[in-house]
């Protein structure tokens, strides 16, 4: 489900239609003005994400065909999780930080041309699509990108800074959401079989409402009550799991709120963990400090296909 990374930026980016080349140009342009003010660069952070994707055995070299790859294997497997990959922390601050939202009426131009080319209308494109289907499983997402997008597309910086921005969206626990994208769990937990006292139940239906345990909640409920049960009754947290499920209808808005939520709960428990073992941030933390706050606290969330209503 992860590929819901990719698709929520068509839901942030929904626009006029633009001629690609200088619509693509101009927005590609802002995003590398944002990243030089915040004192990094869009050429090392691509560079370091790809050799990531090498390390990790996700791809074989940083051409564009190997981003499709990725996209065509998480296709035909609907998985997409992506466990080992590292890169610089200032990168990753830089990505998680980069405010992609962006009027494109104000960079001063009249886009009154619809060009299906250009990466605005391709997104939204994918959104549209997704949506009309009710279906946010990772087999119909990643069937509407690829009747869009090609393998050319990733010759652009563009494509290829948004494709990770959104691999590594992340949730700062001070200021909170700063994009709407759940970060990897650290351990895949599919059909995990468990103690009913161990697993936190959290549905979300054809119509939007969210069920915490067989009980109704809102949104804003979620992260307190995935704290309560991580850190309650005793059992060790990293022996606990939270299952994730929705039902065929729910809206993409709705489900990636709802992850959000959960993960930002993990984050704070990390957090609370780190000062308290640490007397530091999770985010301050050495990389092998915080490593062994991961044992301690592993973000493990099992998702399902969507079911029945």
């Amino acid at each position: 489900m992860r590929i819901l990374t990719l698709l929520t930026l068509s839901f942030l980016l929904s626009s006029t239609s633009c001629y690609r080349r200088t619509i693509d140009d101009a927005y590609l342009n802002l995003l590398t003005t944002r990243l030089e003010l915040a004192g990094s660069n869009i050429d090392s952070i691509i560079n370091d994400c790809e050799q990531a994707m090498i390390d990790g055995h996700y791809f074989s070299g940083g051409a564009p065909a190997n981003y499709m790859y990725f996209i065509k294997h998480a296709n035909q497997t609907g998985e997409v999780s992506v466990p080992d990959f590292h890169i610089d922390q200032r990168n990753q601050e830089a990505l998680s930080n980069l405010d992609i939202t962006v009027n494109f009426d104000s960079l001063g131009e009249v886009w009154n041309v619809k060009d299906t080319n250009n990466f605005s209308y391709k997104m939204s494109s994918i959104f549209d699509e997704i949506e009309a289907k009710k279906d946010i499983s990772p087999t119909i997402v990643t069937t509407s990108i690829l009747n869009h997008v090609n393998s050319k597309d990733f010759d652009s910086p563009l494509y290829k800074l948004l494709f990770f921005k959104f691999l590594v969206g992340t949730i700062n626990t001070e200021k909170g959401l700063q994009v709407l994208l759940p970060p990897y769990p650290d351990t895949p937990t599919q059909d995990v079989q468990l103690d009913p006292k161990l697993v936190l139940e959290v549905v979300v239906d054809g119509n939007d409402q969210v069920m915490v345990s067989g009980v109704s909640a809102e949104v804003i409920e979620i992260a307190p009550l995935t704290k309560t049960f991580l850190t309650g009754d005793g059992a060790p947290t990293s022996q606990k799991i939270v299952s994730l499920k929705n039902q065929r209808g729910t809206s993409i808005k709705k489900y990636v709120a709802v992850y959000n939520e959960i993960t930002r709960a993990y984050n704070e428990v990390r957090d609370e963990v780190s000062k308290t073992k640490f007397n530091s941030s999770f985010e301050d933390l050495e990389l092998t400090q915080q490593k062994e706050v991961r044992k301690l606290v592993p973000m493990r969330i099992s998702e399902a296909e969507p079911v029945a209503d």
